[in-house]
């Protein structure tokens, strides 16, 4: 990860969160941001489903101005209680999907934000700041999952409802390995470094098409829809809740095995993540929790030529040709499936 890059920027809309330490960001290896990722049911069966919550508040139902985020705005303590209700909603999905432990992360503003009496008593709560993994903190590779509720998108977006990265009066653009990155690829690359992959996104829709197009085809579940930075068109919180249930099962069917997977995909593109620190990370997993599916792997970019001498230490072989990829999981799952 290259240090933070910070460019003027004409508007300044005051601090979104307090001040706090930032010392990760230059120094924290990016571990597999993991484009393409089917988990095996076999594997993972043999291990707890443990869940990791990171939620956020720009990107909550109905947010639109400061008037809602903050103790001073006079929608706060009502939008406080649809903030909670949506992480309810993903905490209350991945318990019917067999979840055995959760941990979430209140990570906005001051970081107590959580009506924390109404989430269920066997789950943990982080709170407040400062935190050496930021929004992500209290992750560890004993986690199956990570979700991101109410996230939003990057300060170097021209699109969503109150765009920032980190704090719109501190940093105009935040880069990893030169690339504009939202919150949630920072969260992601975190997540990776643990091995753990990021499987479900709630935000406005530039905030989870961003999300998307670094991490992945994860499930989003878009709550409104921006017009400029401080308008949308928004669902209702019911509706809100209901739709983050939906992409929270789709999204665990896959890590508890409802899915029938018969071979998986890696699809690494070596930019913001080095493709020996994916390699790494993919011999780490498969030393833990061996798979019992065919595994094809694609790889191009940073590093590509070291990832391959690792993966090949393994065992591994790894392709650079989508297409090729493409046809080896197919050939491989229909062998699988005879």
């Amino acid at each position: 990860m290259t240090a933070t890059s910070v460019s003027p920027r004409p508007r300044r809309l005051g601090p979104l969160r307090p001040p706090r330490p930032l010392p990760l960001l230059p120094l924290l290896p990016l571990l597999p941001l993991l484009a393409s990722l089917t988990v095996a049911p076999t594997a993972e069966a043999q291990r707890p489903l443990k869940v990791y919550i990171s939620a956020d508040m720009e990107g909550v139902v109905g947010t639109v101005t400061g008037d809602q985020l903050g103790p001073g705005g006079f929608e706060y303590e009502r939008f406080r209680q649809f903030m909670t209700a949506e992480v309810l909603a993903a905490v209350e999905a991945a318990k019917a999907a067999g979840a055995t432990e959760i941990l979430v992360s209140d990570s906005h503003g001051n970081g107590e934000n959580l009506l924390i009496e109404r989430l269920p008593a066997d789950v943990s709560v982080v709170r407040s700041w400062p935190r050496p993994l930021m929004m992500m903190q209290g992750i560890d590779s004993s986690f199956s999952a990570a979700l991101f509720i109410g996230y939003h998108a990057s300060a170097a977006n021209p699109r969503g409802v109150r765009a920032h990265t980190i704090s719109s009066a501190r940093f105009a653009d935040v880069r990893l390995n030169g690339r504009s990155v939202t919150e949630g690829a920072i969260s992601a690359a975190i997540a990776g470094h643990f091995g753990v992959p990021v499987v479900m996104i709630s935000g406005d829709d530039a905030a989870v098409a961003e999300v998307k197009a670094l991490v992945g085809d994860l499930e989003g579940a878009v709550v409104k829809w921006n017009y400029s930075f401080h308008s949308a068109r928004t669902l209702t919180p019911e509706a809100s809740g209901r739709l983050i249930r939906e992409k929270v099962t789709a999204a665990l069917r896959i890590i508890t095995g409802e899915s029938h997977v018969r071979a998986i995909l890696f699809n690494i593109f070596g930019g913001i993540t080095r493709c020996d620190d994916v390699a790494n990370g993919i011999v780490t997993s498969l030393k833990a929790s061996p798979l019992s599916v065919p595994l094809v792997i694609r790889l191009t970019g940073t590093n590509e030529e070291k990832a391959r001498q690792i993966l090949s230490g393994f065992g591994l072989g790894a392709t650079t040709s989508m297409d090729e990829a493409v046809q080896m999981v197919i050939a491989r799952a229909q062998e699988a499936s005879a």
